[in-house]
């Protein structure tokens, strides 16, 4: 039989920290646009895959609401972000805001008065709603100088980002069990009965 040498332990002892040490990568999570509520629901159009909301102004010139009230944040969610692209052609005036939680101010918020064409993909930190729960509502508000319905928001990909969560991996643990079988052979005095 061979003889275990201090080389082939540490050799398992290696390995053990390379399957410890490589880090789990991070994701992604979309969300759905057609778990929200639009109101007035005519004036939101939602791709069937839930990707895409696209708001039409309402003849009333009342705003238009896409939200989520008590929106349940994964545990290991770190930001929310999206794609909007906001046309505001000439004789309109009109804002996209966007809520998080306070329904009372906007987070982010962007417009003005004609022909403006505004796009982004803004980032917010959703660490102190992680796990728990929080209300997301976009707006599209026409302004008091908007005269015509032309303006138009559309918002693509809402996306959490997630943290890494470090789990034990398979590799780990077998190469854990190839560690004590080695140690088991290599130091025999501690099998029972001997």
């Amino acid at each position: 039989m061979k003889k275990v040498t201090v080389k082939h332990f540490l050799g398992a002892a290696f390995l053990v920290l390379v399957a410890y040490v490589a880090p789990s990568k991070a994701g992604m999570l979309p969300l759905n646009f057609n778990d929200f509520t639009a109101i007035p629901v005519d004036r939101v159009a939602i791709s069937s895959d839930g990707s895409t909301a696209v708001f039409s102004e309402d003849p009333s010139f009342s705003p238009i609401t896409l939200g989520y009230l008590n929106f349940a944040v994964p545990d290991n969610a770190v930001t929310l972000s999206f794609d909007y692209e906001l046309a505001i052609p000439a004789g309109n005036e009109d804002y996209f805001d966007f809520y998080l939680n306070d329904l009372t101010t906007p987070i982010f918020s962007q417009g003005g008065l004609g022909l403006l064409a505004l796009t982004g993909s803004p980032v917010f930190d959703l660490s102190p709603y992680s796990g728990g729960k929080t209300s997301l509502v976009f707006h599209l508000i026409a302004g008091f100088g908007d005269q015509e319905l032309t303006s138009q928001l559309t918002l693509r990909n809402p996306r959490f980002s997630l943290a890494s969560v470090d789990e034990p991996s398979t590799f780990l643990l077998l190469t854990l069990g190839l560690a004590g079988f080695l140690a088991r052979y290599r130091f025999p005095m501690m099998r029972r009965g001997s």
